[in-house]
């Protein structure tokens, strides 16, 4: 099955302009290397997007989205660490199959940080307002 990414909403490419040029960088390379790798990101069990299934990339700016293939895993965090120790930033996704047409669909739902400080805004609820949004538009359409 071939991957493509969808094009990017008006809000992701809002997102990625607002990062430091080698984050945005980073970013923009996972968001390509989902061509050959969709399932490069976990999926996400809990929180907002629990329900979505959604993934997320978690990268640094140390990262490096051209080593394919499984390299893409860092070292494990214990549990005694601090959650917020490991990769600040986000790529959040979801994948959407057309079996009959052989082709998967990245849908890319929110570029940045990962968890932000209290009251502030984090790429999880970016992507949960983006796929709310979607998912009412689809809604609509088929009424």
């Amino acid at each position: 099955m071939r991957t493509v990414v969808a094009p990017l909403a008006p809000e992701i490419k809002g997102q990625l302009a607002a990062l430091d040029g080698q984050v945005r960088a980073v970013a923009e390379g996972y968001i390509a290397r989902l061509r050959l790798e969709p399932y490069l990101g976990h999926l996400l069990v809990r929180g907002l997007l629990g329900w979505a299934e959604a993934r997320a990339v978690y990268f640094d700016t140390d990262s490096s989205p051209e080593k394919l293939l499984g390299d893409h895993r860092g070292r494990l965090r214990a549990a005694t660490e601090d959650p917020s120790a490991g990769p600040r930033h986000r790529v959040v996704y979801r994948l959407r199959e057309a079996p009959r047409a052989g082709v998967r669909v990245a849908q890319i739902l929110a570029v940045g940080v990962g968890h932000s400080e209290p009251g502030g805004d984090d790429a999880y609820q970016a992507a949960t307002r983006l796929l709310d949004a979607l998912l009412k538009d689809e809604q609509r359409r088929k009424r």
